[in-house]
């Protein structure tokens, strides 16, 4: 009689596009965890042109999705949930490194609260210096610091020295969630484009009543930070900040109600037609896209 194979209990997806260098590093460090029949690594490849594509060549134990077009990360990030059969999933971004015992020790984390959904681990630079960082749940002032300049401001104080953490919203680490968490909210919500999704996942576990727990002991490295939104602004980087725009409008829609969404979307247009008015490319590039609702996700222009 056959032995029944393992079942899988983690899939680590990774969202990457034109990542390659930073994307080999973390699947590097992750190798010896993807040899574990226990834990499947996707990376889902939003339309990559410098070699990312066909890194699975490098690395057969990965699975890889290739996207034809860029879908930003909301659409690819539910193909790679789709795709998924672990009880838990872990997306994180291409970068960071993993050791040996990085997902045992958050799946125990986890599995050891009942009032819990989530866990992420301390996520630290090459300098040794935290990377993440936690905020309350997004409001219009925070949206509109990060679409307006890239910046989300000042992370809440960590206590590194702390068990656990619970935390709000999260960004700059890997979560890990469990997978009914997301199918049960019908997929991440395809009104967002690149950016606030893992906004909405953070507050829709706060809505259900649970919590988001960093575990300070349990730490990772990202060898390859990335900028998410450069100032001045280029073509690509004008496309990111009208996402995080659009994006913040339906957020604030859906979970402030009333005209939150409507009045951040009417600023967020006033602000960026008065930029366009110097007449630079990439702003009025901006300008069009947050006033047609141009947001990353496939139906754009590349």
């Amino acid at each position: 009689m056959e032995e029944p194979l393992p079942s899988i209990r983690t899939s680590v997806i990774f969202v990457s596009r034109n990542n390659v260098d930073a994307l080999r590093k973390s699947l590097t460090s992750i190798a010896s965890i993807g040899s574990d029949q226990s834990v499947e690594v996707i990376v889902v490849d939003n339309a990559s042109r410098d070699g990312s594509s066909v890194i699975d060549q490098e690395f057969p134990f990965i699975r890889m999705l290739r996207m034809q077009r860029n879908f930003g990360w909301t659409r690819a990030a539910n193909a790679g949930i789709r795709t998924a059969q672990g009880e838990y999933l872990c997306f994180t971004q291409p970068g960071i490194e993993f050791e040996p015992e990085t997902i045992s020790r958050l799946e125990v984390s986890l599995s050891e609260d009942s009032t819990a959904l989530a866990v992420c681990p301390l996520v630290l630079d090459g300098d040794g210096k935290t990377a993440t960082s936690v905020h309350p749940i997004p409001d219009a002032a925070f949206l509109r610091r990060f679409w307006t300049t890239g910046n989300p401001g000042d992370s809440l104080p960590i206590d590194t020295s702390a068990d656990r953490i619970p935390v709000e919203y999260v960004m700059h680490s890997p979560l890990l969630i469990r997978r009914l968490s997301i199918t049960g909210m019908n997929y991440l919500d395809r009104r967002y484009g690149h950016f606030w999704a893992d906004a909405e996942i953070c507050a829709q576990i706060r809505r259900a009543g649970k919590r988001i727990l960093l575990v300070p002991a349990i730490h990772m490295r990202n060898i390859a930070p990335l900028p998410l939104i450069s100032f001045p602004l280029d073509r690509r980087s004008a496309s990111l900040s009208a996402d995080a725009a659009i994006g913040g409008a339906a957020f604030l829609q859906k979970h402030q109600k009333g005209i939150a969404g409507m009045t951040f979307r009417l600023g967020a247009i006033f602000t960026a037609g008065l930029e366009a008015l110097s007449f630079d490319a990439a702003r009025i590039g901006r300008f069009t896209a947050i006033l047609g609702g141009q947001k990353i996700d496939g139906t754009q222009s590349e």
